[in-house]
Protein backbone atom coordinates (compact mmCIF):
# COMPACT_ATOMS: atom_id res chain seq x y z
CA UNK A 1 0.00 0.00 0.00
CA UNK A 2 0.97 3.61 -0.33
CA UNK A 3 -0.56 6.84 0.85
CA UNK A 4 -1.93 9.82 -0.99
CA UNK A 5 -2.41 12.41 1.69
CA UNK A 6 -3.88 10.44 4.57
CA UNK A 7 -5.65 7.89 2.40
CA UNK A 8 -4.17 4.41 2.23
CA UNK A 9 -4.11 3.15 -1.34
CA UNK A 10 -4.05 -0.53 -2.18
CA UNK A 11 -3.75 -1.69 -5.75
CA UNK A 12 -4.60 -5.34 -6.26
CA UNK A 13 -4.02 -7.48 -9.34
CA UNK A 14 -7.76 -8.11 -9.47
CA UNK A 15 -8.36 -4.34 -9.72
CA UNK A 16 -6.07 -4.15 -12.74
CA UNK A 17 -7.80 -7.10 -14.36
CA UNK A 18 -11.19 -5.51 -13.76
CA UNK A 19 -10.24 -2.02 -15.00
CA UNK A 20 -8.15 -3.00 -18.03
CA UNK A 21 -9.30 -6.53 -18.82
CA UNK A 22 -5.78 -7.96 -18.69
CA UNK A 23 -5.14 -11.53 -17.71
CA UNK A 24 -3.40 -12.52 -14.55
CA UNK A 25 -2.17 -15.97 -15.41
CA UNK A 26 0.14 -17.98 -13.21
CA UNK A 27 3.46 -17.49 -15.01
CA UNK A 28 5.62 -14.67 -13.68
CA UNK A 29 7.02 -12.24 -16.24
CA UNK A 30 10.75 -11.72 -16.61
CA UNK A 31 11.11 -8.18 -17.91
CA UNK A 32 14.81 -7.54 -17.85
CA UNK A 33 15.37 -5.62 -21.12
CA UNK A 34 17.18 -8.54 -22.68
CA UNK A 35 18.31 -9.21 -26.20
CA UNK A 36 16.13 -8.61 -29.23
CA UNK A 37 14.04 -11.71 -29.92
CA UNK A 38 14.62 -13.53 -33.17
CA UNK A 39 10.97 -14.45 -33.62
CA UNK A 40 7.82 -13.16 -35.28
CA UNK A 41 7.47 -9.66 -36.65
CA UNK A 42 10.62 -8.53 -34.85
CA UNK A 43 12.67 -11.04 -36.81
CA UNK A 44 10.88 -10.31 -40.10
CA UNK A 45 10.61 -6.53 -40.08
CA UNK A 46 13.04 -5.16 -37.47
CA UNK A 47 16.39 -6.55 -38.55
CA UNK A 48 18.05 -3.11 -38.55
CA UNK A 49 16.14 -1.73 -35.55
CA UNK A 50 18.15 -1.51 -32.35
CA UNK A 51 15.36 -0.19 -30.10
CA UNK A 52 11.60 -0.56 -30.36
CA UNK A 53 9.94 2.85 -30.15
CA UNK A 54 6.32 3.92 -30.50
CA UNK A 55 7.26 5.33 -33.92
CA UNK A 56 8.45 1.87 -35.04
CA UNK A 57 5.34 0.26 -33.61
CA UNK A 58 3.24 2.67 -35.75
CA UNK A 59 5.28 1.85 -38.87
CA UNK A 60 5.01 -1.88 -38.28
CA UNK A 61 1.31 -1.63 -37.48
CA UNK A 62 0.60 0.20 -40.74
CA UNK A 63 2.50 -2.48 -42.68
CA UNK A 64 0.65 -5.30 -40.92
CA UNK A 65 -2.74 -3.61 -41.47
CA UNK A 66 -2.10 -3.56 -45.22
CA UNK A 67 -0.98 -7.19 -45.28
CA UNK A 68 -2.93 -10.07 -46.65
CA UNK A 69 -0.90 -12.92 -45.17
CA UNK A 70 -2.14 -15.38 -42.60
CA UNK A 71 0.11 -13.93 -39.86
CA UNK A 72 -0.95 -10.32 -40.36
CA UNK A 73 -3.95 -10.42 -37.98
CA UNK A 74 -1.83 -11.87 -35.21
CA UNK A 75 0.87 -9.28 -35.84
CA UNK A 76 -1.68 -6.46 -35.69
CA UNK A 77 -2.88 -7.77 -32.34
CA UNK A 78 0.67 -8.06 -30.99
CA UNK A 79 1.56 -4.55 -32.15
CA UNK A 80 -1.56 -3.02 -30.61
CA UNK A 81 -0.67 -4.81 -27.36
CA UNK A 82 2.93 -3.53 -27.60
CA UNK A 83 1.63 0.00 -28.07
CA UNK A 84 -0.63 -0.39 -25.00
CA UNK A 85 2.36 -1.67 -23.03
CA UNK A 86 4.54 1.24 -24.14
CA UNK A 87 1.99 4.02 -23.68
CA UNK A 88 -0.27 2.77 -20.88
CA UNK A 89 0.88 -0.18 -18.80
CA UNK A 90 4.66 0.28 -18.69
CA UNK A 91 5.11 3.88 -19.76
CA UNK A 92 8.39 5.60 -19.07
CA UNK A 93 9.67 9.10 -19.67
CA UNK A 94 10.89 7.96 -23.09
CA UNK A 95 9.50 6.31 -26.19
CA UNK A 96 11.30 2.95 -25.95
CA UNK A 97 9.78 -0.37 -24.87
CA UNK A 98 11.85 -3.40 -23.98
CA UNK A 99 11.99 -6.36 -26.34
CA UNK A 100 10.97 -8.68 -23.50
CA UNK A 101 7.37 -7.51 -23.59
CA UNK A 102 7.07 -8.74 -27.16
CA UNK A 103 8.66 -12.07 -26.20
CA UNK A 104 5.70 -12.62 -23.82
CA UNK A 105 3.29 -12.27 -26.76
CA UNK A 106 4.71 -14.91 -29.10
CA UNK A 107 2.85 -17.02 -29.84
CA UNK A 108 -0.18 -14.86 -29.14
CA UNK A 109 -2.06 -17.62 -27.32
CA UNK A 110 0.59 -17.67 -24.57
CA UNK A 111 -0.13 -14.08 -23.46
CA UNK A 112 -2.88 -15.26 -21.12
CA UNK A 113 -0.47 -17.55 -19.28
CA UNK A 114 1.49 -14.61 -17.87
CA UNK A 115 0.61 -12.49 -14.87
CA UNK A 116 0.31 -9.16 -16.69
CA UNK A 117 -1.68 -7.58 -13.86
CA UNK A 118 1.06 -8.31 -11.33
CA UNK A 119 3.74 -6.92 -13.65
CA UNK A 120 1.71 -3.75 -14.22
CA UNK A 121 1.20 -3.30 -10.46
CA UNK A 122 4.83 -4.09 -9.62
CA UNK A 123 6.15 -1.66 -12.22
CA UNK A 124 3.96 1.16 -10.89
CA UNK A 125 4.49 0.53 -7.18
CA UNK A 126 8.27 0.15 -7.64
CA UNK A 127 8.37 3.48 -9.42
CA UNK A 128 6.34 5.10 -6.64
CA UNK A 129 8.77 3.69 -4.04
CA UNK A 130 11.82 4.90 -5.97
CA UNK A 131 10.36 8.35 -6.58
CA UNK A 132 8.47 9.04 -3.37
CA UNK A 133 10.10 12.48 -3.06
CA UNK A 134 9.75 13.35 -6.77
CA UNK A 135 6.31 12.14 -7.79
CA UNK A 136 6.52 13.81 -11.21
CA UNK A 137 9.03 11.10 -12.13
CA UNK A 138 6.70 8.18 -11.37
CA UNK A 139 6.31 5.90 -14.39
CA UNK A 140 4.24 2.85 -15.22
CA UNK A 141 0.47 2.73 -15.39
CA UNK A 142 -0.08 6.05 -13.61
CA UNK A 143 -3.67 6.26 -14.85
CA UNK A 144 -4.33 3.46 -12.38
CA UNK A 145 -3.71 5.99 -9.60
CA UNK A 146 -6.60 8.13 -10.85
CA UNK A 147 -8.89 5.11 -10.92
CA UNK A 148 -7.74 4.09 -7.43
CA UNK A 149 -8.28 7.59 -6.03
CA UNK A 150 -11.80 7.65 -7.44
CA UNK A 151 -12.59 4.27 -5.85
CA UNK A 152 -11.27 5.34 -2.42
CA UNK A 153 -13.38 8.55 -2.28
Amino acid sequence: AFYIGEKKMNIHNSDIKLVFGVDNGSKPMDISYGAKPKIGIINKRCKNVSRLTSKWIHILLNEALKGKKKDDNEEVTQLVCMYACQKLFFSTSGEIIGWDYYAHMVPLETMQEYDWAKQIRTTLTSSISQNDKKLAKVTGCVILLMVSIHVVK
